[in-house]
């Protein structure tokens, strides 16, 4: 049988078999859009920047100044986490999440760690350098760490 020459009939079930499997796959790849907006629980004032992500899709984005985010998804679940530096992180699965809901963060109250801060002689930090004059195409190299400290 010759491919290049089909009859009015084979054209016509070719039409009807794509014009079905562009349907199938348009419902398998249909989108849906999460609006809402991230706020403080504290205060109720939006959150700027905070990264809104699908976990299965590996989708994300930004809240904006007002802190209104939108993220495009296909239907199938997931889960939307929001994090926020300063921010506890919060998950909410998509099957429960309504469309413009508002979505509240708690702060996370953490404190740093203490620093130590010392001086060291300047034979004591210039001793921990070490070059291989190979590397330097057998140029010398001159560390002035100190140089600006000791001009003035």
């Amino acid at each position: 049988m010759d491919l290049t020459k089909k009859t009015p009939q084979q054209f016509v079930v070719f039409v009807l078999m794509l014009f079905f499997f562009s349907f199938q796959f348009s419902d398998a790849s249909a989108q849906v859009v999460y609006k809402g907006t991230v706020m403080s629980e504290n205060e109720k004032k939006p959150l700027v920047l905070v990264t809104v992500k699908l976990q299965q899709q590996q989708r994300d984005t930004i809240s904006n100044e007002k802190g209104i985010f939108e993220i495009h998804a296909t239907e199938q679940p997931d889960t939307l986490i929001f994090s926020h530096i300063g921010y506890n992180t919060k998950k909410i699965s998509t099957t429960s999440f309504k469309d413009g809901q508002t979505v509240l963060l708690n702060e996370d109250n953490f404190t740093l760690g203490e620093v130590q801060i010392s001086l060291k002689k300047e034979h004591e930090v210039l001793g921990k350098f070490s070059y291989d004059q190979a590397n330097y195409m057998k140029r010398a190299i001159l560390l002035k760490i100190y140089a600006m400290r000791k001009s003035k």
